[in-house]
């Protein structure tokens, strides 16, 4: 019987069958020498445990949801800890967000979490003790479970040990995707011009970034969301919301700007996308958007190793119908009735022996450095109100 039992549950949020199946098969593959258990939302994961815990291995390890990536020696890591420090009953990874040393964990594609992990991997193994956090993942003791001293949820239980029972593990690295849903995008509000009252926000998810506009701005704002689960939630924070895809469903207002966030490179026509917003847009309105920028330089330097690899979320997400450059979006606002105002790039430094590279090739080929060293780009137009009918 395999030592190692691996839990975890499906977020409901994840509508999109391809991002599930991904999310599902990179952590089959991460945790495929252990005992798989891959629940619905609904299951209450302790009873789960508790129900079978005379026949579960010695160690369980438990995981939020499977929307992480996980370096290749997490789980015979995270067992040697278990195995050769009795004392400790629940041993976590360290999520590469809290890693502190030096160089820093720049990367942006699957292939640069494997290149950092694998760097950074030390013979030498080192834990330190528990600070506190919440985890996303950890190993317990099954006969902690057994002991009857823990309650509530399961991802509480390394608060309520004894802290000199819980360690994070130093040699182990996962990366957790960060909810999307979530997030508030303040950065973008110093984009937006002073002379708008109203917004549609599409693609809101939780109403996060409306809310904001909302709480700073004063605007009236109304959100498009496809998934049902997220546009539930988004509607206690905005003036209205919308349930469908933008391109199917009647909206009959007209606002001052529109804002797409992350969401044109999801959606299959980008062109019908776009003169659905001009015209649902006042005349002069604007529409604002955060794109990621395919030319990136970890992009392209995969490429020239020969990977593509697809993740959850980020510029090669599984979702993405389209991979956009600085031109290409131009060229699509300009032939659907859009001028440009602004174009914030979003930078992130040229590695050095990228930078050697690009010096030799100078002359002989050419070379945008503001591309490769973009991440995304913010974009604020306005509508002019001439369209390309062709």
């Amino acid at each position: 019987m395999k030592e190692v039992t691996t839990i975890t549950k499906i977020n409901p949020s994840y509508q999109h069958s391809e991002e599930l199946a991904l999310c599902l098969k990179l952590f089959k593959r991460a945790f495929r020498e252990s005992q798989l258990h891959i629940l619905s939302d609904e299951t209450d994961i302790r009873g789960f445990i508790m129900d079978r815990i005379r026949d579960l291995p010695e160690y369980i390890l438990l995981v939020k949801e499977p929307a992480v990536l996980v370096a290749e020696n997490t789980l015979k890591e995270l067992r040697w800890v278990m195995d050769n420090h009795p004392h400790i009953d629940c041993v976590i990874p360290l999520e590469v967000m809290h890693y502190s040393e030096e160089p820093a964990a720049e990367y942006y594609t699957m292939r640069g979490f494997q290149r950092f992990t694998a760097h950074h991997i030390k013979r030498e193994r080192r834990i330190v003790p528990y600070d506190g956090r919440e985890p996303f993942m950890f190993m317990i003791r099954k006969n902690v479970y057994m002991s009857g001293h823990l309650s509530g949820d399961v991802f509480a239980s390394p608060k309520q040990l004894d802290p000199e029972r819980v360690c994070i593990s130093m040699n182990t690295f996962i990366h957790p995707f960060v909810n999307y849903y979530e997030e508030s995008r303040e950065e973008m509000l110093e984009m937006l011009p002073e002379d708008i009252n109203s917004v549609i926000d599409i693609g809101c998810a939780r109403g996060k970034f409306g809310e904001l506009l909302k709480r700073r701005k004063g605007y009236r704002v109304i959100g498009v969301e496809k998934n049902p689960i997220e546009a539930e939630k988004a509607k206690n924070r905005l003036d209205g919301v919308i349930t469908g895809d933008f391109l199917e469903v009647s909206i009959i207002e007209k606002f001052d700007c529109a804002t797409c966030l992350d969401t044109l490179e999801h959606v299959p026509d980008t062109e019908k996308f776009l003169k659905k917003i001009g015209e649902i847009l006042r005349p002069g309105g604007y529409l604002l958007l955060s794109i990621p920028n395919i030319g990136h330089w970890s992009v392209v330097e995969d490429l020239l190793a020969g990977r593509w690899d697809y993740t959850p979320a980020g510029t090669l997400c599984i979702t993405h119908f389209r991979f956009f450059t600085k031109r290409s979006i131009e060229e699509f606002l300009k032939e659907t009735g859009f001028e440009i105002l602004r174009i914030r790039p979003i930078r992130s430094e040229l590695k050095r022996d990228i930078l050697s590279v690009l010096d030799l090739l100078k002359g002989r080929l050419e070379i945008d450095e503001e591309s490769l060293s973009t991440l995304c780009y913010h974009i604020l137009s306005r509508k002019t109100g001439r369209q390309d009918e062709t």
